[in-house]
């Protein structure tokens, strides 16, 4: 059973009429208020289900004559959306349904089998923004040659069997940033208030607060994307190539706008649609595959590289503290103090400049000056150069097959990131764990006094100067994993028919055998910390049956 409940409530005010014990004349009392009440509805949704009510009126026109081929599509859809929400006071945004509404048209045209373009749009509109700046136009254009059609490369180059060159630009749209209606202001009655009087029966009265400035130019964030693709097969596609260069930029991405200073005295600062960011990168798959009577084998790889930048994050120029911008970074780069090996002894911490989070001993770490002041705290820390996503991702996949056997291995690679150390997973002795066994092994200590050692000098509490965010703690997370191999062998039909199965197979499969990395205690793909679950190896074994 699913129910939704609204809930309107209003606090009554209560009084109690109180009259002198020598005063014969009752109309002669007074009231004291009892109970104090509210001037304003609440208002509370209780639902356990969601509901999608959604309309769609098409038209659609398709035709060939001759060579030419002609489509077209004119959608028009509008939804609304109520999600389930628990019980609360105030939460009148999220018992709210989400609603959109939107003209979507089509129209491709084809040549011969050999050129083609397509031209698409849509004309969306969205709940989260004002009235006049709801609605956004995204068109979106490709084109396709299909040259392996051309008689010139039947004729002449018959081992070409796919030769097709494809480009595509457009724009799409993002309406949602995790935020509802942010060109809406929002108060809240329940502020740092007064009372009046001063005896028992002074009452107080909450104050309004404007906790939230609206923006009601806020609208749609954009994205360009530019795209080139090349398919290649070869001798009846056993040998097939498939790229893809891109090109993005994002822009109206809605940021906190870091220009505008405290003193104005917005406590808070609407979010605007000023940021920018692009993002490049190429993918491309290789595949060869091959049958020769009973037995077929094929062998699949594929690689992608995508690098963002942040172009504009509408933050102050921080001239003398350039490795704090944001601006042109990437989008998870690190930030912390530049580590720069570990203090050799004390000559080297008298000579080096002052570290202001606590005291230092030999094989403490030892931090960069970046502001070059004499003196290591927060104004040195700045961003690493470090992403915590990898930018490469590689794949690789075998697969051999004889007549009821067959065998396929998956390879995983990852490049490019890095993960942080740091928590209580690798502080020693941190929140009462115990020593890594990486650790104990290479810890700086006066038997091991490596300045390049992967762990700072052991200490049973905390330290506030080795335990700071910095890029000592950060560990390359490059990795080659063999995520999946699978054998199995299925039963001839001739054999299982008679006893009135149609389908039979065995199989083994392994997830997660086997991991090529630097990283050895942790798994690779660990987030920041350390401190997640790791990922299992799992072996299954079954049998699958078909009557």
């Amino acid at each position: 059973m699913n129910f939704r409940d609204v809930t309107r409530a209003k606090g009554a005010y209560t009084y109690r009429y109180v009259t002198n014990e020598d005063e014969p004349d009752l109309s002669k009392g007074t009231y004291i208020r009892v109970e104090e009440g509210t001037n304003t509805l609440d208002y509370s949704v209780n639902a356990n289900g969601n509901k999608k009510v959604i309309a769609e009126l098409y038209l659609n026109y398709e035709r060939r004559f001759g060579k030419h081929d002609i489509k077209g599509l004119l959608l028009y859809n509008q939804e609304s959306y109520s999600a389930a929400v628990g019980g609360g006071k105030n939460n009148a945004i999220s018992g709210l349904p989400y609603k959109y509404q939107g003209l979507v048209g089509r129209a491709a045209y084809a040549f011969d089998d050999r050129y083609f373009a397509e031209f698409n749009f849509g004309y969306n509109g969205s709940e989260n923004f004002i009235k006049g700046r709801r609605f956004g136009f995204f068109p979106a254009f490709s084109a396709g040659w299909l040259i392996s059609n051309e008689s010139f490369i039947q004729d002449n180059l018959p081992q070409i069997s796919l030769l097709k060159l494809r480009v595509s630009a457009g724009v799409v749209g993002n309406d949602k940033s995790g935020q509802r209606f942010l060109y809406q202001g929002k108060w809240i009655l329940d502020a740092p208030g007064y009372q009046f009087g001063t005896n028992n029966d002074g009452a107080w009265y909450a104050g309004a607060e404007e906790n939230a400035t609206g923006n009601p130019f806020v609208t749609w964030e954009k994205s360009k994307k530019f795209n080139f693709g090349l398919d290649l097969g070869l001798w009846n596609n056993e040998l097939k190539l498939e790229t893809d260069i891109f090109y993005e930029r994002r822009d109206n991405i809605l940021t906190q706008p870091l220009t505008i200073p405290e003193i104005v005295g917005i406590a808070n600062l609407p979010m605007i649609n000023a940021g920018i960011v692009d993002n490049k990168g190429f993918e491309a798959t290789l595949t060869y595959q091959k049958n020769i009577n009973d037995f077929g084998y094929f062998i699949r790889g594929n690689v992608s590289f995508a690098r963002n930048k942040i172009v504009d994050i509408t933050e102050p120029k921080l001239e003398g503290r350039e490795w704090q911008a944001r601006t042109g970074r990437r989008i998870n780069e690190h930030m912390g103090l530049t580590a720069i090996g570990l203090f050799k002894d004390w000559e080297d911490i008298a000579s080096s400049p002052k570290q202001t989070f606590g005291p230092v001993q030999p094989g403490d770490i030892k931090y960069a000056d970046l502001n070059g002041d004499g003196q290591i705290d927060t104004q040195d820390e700045g961003y690493l150069g470090r992403v915590s996503i990898p930018e490469t991702m590689a794949g690789l996949s075998l697969g051999l097959n004889y007549k009821g056997f067959d065998i396929s291995v998956l390879f995983q690679g990852a490049f490019g990131a890095y993960v942080y150390y740091g928590g209580s997973s690798t502080y020693p002795f941190s929140q009462n764990s115990s020593v890594l066994a990486e650790v104990k092994d290479n810890y700086f200590s006066t038997q091991n006094p490596n300045v390049n050692a992967l762990y700072p000098r052991m200490t049973s509490n905390d330290n506030a100067n080795n335990y700071r965010v910095s890029s000592f703690w950060h560990r390359n997370s490059d990795y080659v994993r063999l995520k999946n191999a699978e054998i199995g062998y299925t039963f001839s039909k001739a054999l299982i028919n008679k006893i009135g199965i149609s389908n039979a197979r065995i199989y083994l499969t392994g997830l997660n055998l086997y991991t090529w990395s630097k990283i050895k205690t942790f798994d690779p793909e660990i987030p920041d910390g350390t401190g997640s679950y790791p990922q299992q190896r799992t072996i299954n074994m079954g049998i699958n049956f078909s009557f």
